[in-house]
């Protein structure tokens, strides 16, 4: 559905990270370059008429250095002057629960309770891992996933987090048999998640809510 619009017959200029749909679409891939993704947002180059001019974002995750690239495009192609684009890329605000950071009570709180599926869950953990504090993450796994997916998942947790919440019972047992070197706590009532956290983390903890809803909704 989103790719019919360039299939209309009005359609002067599209742009498209890879696949050049018709003539009229430009595929930005290659102008996208030295993207740095922390967990304090992104900064990547773009090539705009044979010059590279540095972006920066407060949006986390290097995947959204390509969506806003897309919008770039779009807007220095409605006239828009590039050092306004630049101003509102950083004042961007993240997507609710698409890898949204919260800090509180000292705890740093990654939520990504809207992303299930593989590629984006292992995506944050990736970003996670750089940061040098204790670790935690609230997952069922993929709750609609094929064992070998929570398996590939569950060992990924494994490299990266210091304490696993298991929630729910649908990947309880893939889970808990994947993971051999984290801390384990299974939840089989979400009731308790609140209180759990409280009673297990502490100041100077990552939280990370990966295909789940943190309790604060």
């Amino acid at each position: 559905t989103k790719l019919e619009i360039f299939k209309t017959k009005k359609l002067k200029k599209g742009f498209s990270y890879e696949i050049p749909y018709n003539e009229k679409v430009e595929v930005i891939k290659d102008k996208i370059k030295d993207i740095e993704a922390n967990l304090n947002g992104i900064k990547w180059k773009l090539e705009i008429n044979n010059k590279l001019v540095e972006f920066e974002s407060k949006i986390l995750g290097s995947f959204n250095a390509i969506n806003i690239s897309l919008a770039i495009f779009q807007a220095l192609k409605l006239g828009i002057d590039i050092e306004k684009i630049k101003e509102k890329v950083l004042s961007l605000e993240p997507v609710p629960h698409r890898l949204q950071k919260i800090e509180a009570g000292g705890k740093i709180i990654i939520d990504d309770s809207f992303n299930g599926n593989i590629e984006g869950m292992l995506s944050s953990y990736e970003l996670v891992k750089q940061y040098n504090g204790r670790k935690v993450i609230v997952t069922p796994g993929i709750v609609e996933g094929s064992y070998e997916m929570n398996e590939k998942l569950a060992k990924k947790i494994d490299e990266i987090f210091d304490l696993v919440i298991i929630t729910g019972e649908i990947n309880k047992s893939i889970l808990d048999k994947s993971i051999l070197n984290s801390k384990k706590i299974i939840l089989n009532d979400k009731k308790n998640l609140e209180k759990t956290l409280s009673e297990v983390t502490k100041s100077g903890d990552l939280i990370l809510f990966s295909n789940d809803t943190p309790k604060y909704l």
